[in-house]
């Protein structure tokens, strides 16, 4: 954990990396953002958020005045991006100015100040996130109104694919579904 800390900023002494100091440091990121981990800590045994929070220790240690998020919480549990969340909270309390980039609407007005939307790399707008509900981002996200498509209630069409027994070693196991017609 620490050497990905603080990797690119390698405190040294007499021209080799001082592990003390190198520990040290990634203990004073890691206060902010992660208590509980230990600097000693092996990357590969971190789940995905606490990987997460690593990362964000790191870009801390460097003293930014911004920090910026994309899809951070693609691979997290919801209790996991309760936490992330909750550190969030702390680092914008403490003056940090974050930029969270995301397509969960739900995830957006949970922590937004402010919302702004691009649509195919052009900026649309940008408002206050108290002024806005989810039509209206939808509605500047596509540029028209989005309304709700109901289909006739009936009987499900017939199957048009089958998959019995999906196993990709280490991605899913023993998965079957049924794709049918409507």
């Amino acid at each position: 954990v620490a050497e990905n800390i603080m990797l690119g900023q390698w405190p040294t002494r007499f021209g080799l990396i001082s592990a003390n100091e190198q520990n040290e440091k990634a203990r004073t990121a890691l206060a902010l953002v992660a208590p509980s981990l230990s600097p000693g800590t092996l990357a590969r045994r971190l789940s995905p958020a606490e990987g997460q929070l690593v990362e964000i220790a790191r870009a801390i240690s460097e003293n930014p005045h911004v920090l910026i998020m994309d899809e951070p919480t693609t691979s997290l549990s919801g209790r996991e991006i309760d936490r992330l969340f909750g550190v969030v909270g702390d680092l914008r309390a403490k003056g940090l100015g974050i930029v969270f980039v995301s397509h969960w609407l739900e995830e957006v007005f949970r922590i937004a100040d402010r919302i702004t939307v691009l649509r195919d790399g052009q900026f649309v707008a940008t408002k206050p996130a108290s002024e806005l509900d989810y039509d209206k981002v939808i509605n500047m996200m596509v540029g028209r109104g989005v309304h709700t498509v109901t289909t006739a209630s009936g009987k499900p069409g017939e199957t048009v694919l089958e998959v019995n027994h999906l196993t990709r070693m280490g991605v899913v196991e023993d998965v079957s579904f049924k794709v049918r017609a409507g």
